[in-house]
């Protein structure tokens, strides 16, 4: 390359360069730049200055407004825009989360008990099924061929064998290894679900002294008995009409 094409070469690189240059300070223009920034920061400052919504009542922050989170079961709130939820009273409590009022505090349902939050009103556990612990939502069933005496069954030793036989069947009982006890005989009807028949007129039919003793001379201290559940053999009829049963919770000694 002779000295005149190197100095041609550099001389069109600098052109060149000046060129863009040129180009870039023509699109740059310092005032639109400004102009956006400004833009932003008003943007930016109504943003922080907007008003912001409080938090509903049943909700709580740190400072009462969005972003806010629901009170705690146990606690509500009633008013709108707190930073805090109030405890429930003693022996009371909230069966959700975002409670609002102290109404909706209620006590537990105790042992023996439940109900759908386990708050009152409640239930009590039904015949054949006990609850040991209190705000419970159900009831548990006694072990198969055990059955409670009586509705309200706080433990799994109110569950006591269980013998039920229809009217006009035999009732066969047995203790191996001990003898039979009872705590409780009834011959009659309390409930309809029970060996179901058409004749039900009643279900407040409990059976007097005489069955309790024909069951007892039967059984009582025995290792096993049988005995035939009709009027004749429990020493009377207690509800005439109504199709009964024989129903003894026994345990064996």
């Amino acid at each position: 390359m002779t000295v005149l094409s190197s100095v041609k070469s550099t001389i069109a690189g600098i052109q060149t360069a000046l060129y863009h240059q040129k180009l870039l300070t023509h699109h740059y223009d310092p005032r639109v730049n400004e102009d956006t920034r400004t833009r932003l920061t008003k943007l930016e400052t109504r943003f922080k200055n907007a008003p912001k919504a409080h938090c509903v009542a049943g909700s709580y922050s740190r400072t009462g407004f969005v972003p806010c989170e629901l009170c705690e079961v146990g606690t509500y709130q009633a008013s709108a825009g707190s930073t805090s939820c109030t405890t429930c009273g003693e022996g009371t409590w909230t069966s959700t989360t975002g409670s609002t009022a102290d109404t909706d505090c209620k006590a537990h349902c105790v042992a023996g008990s439940y109900s759908s939050t386990g708050l009152v009103p409640c239930e009590l556990c039904a015949v054949g099924t006990y609850q040991m612990s209190a705000g419970s939502t159900s009831c548990t069933a006694c072990g198969e061929g055990t059955w409670t005496a009586t509705t309200g069954s706080t433990a799994d030793t109110d569950c006591k064998a269980v013998s039920i036989t229809c009217e006009r069947k035999k009732a066969n009982i047995s203790c191996p290894g001990g003898r039979i006890d009872f705590s409780y005989i009834n011959y009659g009807r309390t409930k309809k679900e029970i060996c179901p028949h058409n004749s039900m007129f009643t279900t407040d039919c409990r059976s007097g002294q005489a069955a309790i003793d024909a069951v007892l001379n039967a059984c009582y201290q025995k290792t096993s008995c049988s005995l035939k559940v009709d009027n004749t053999s429990m020493g009377g009829d207690p509800c005439v009409g109504t199709h009964k049963y024989l129903e003894v919770i026994f345990f064996c000694r």
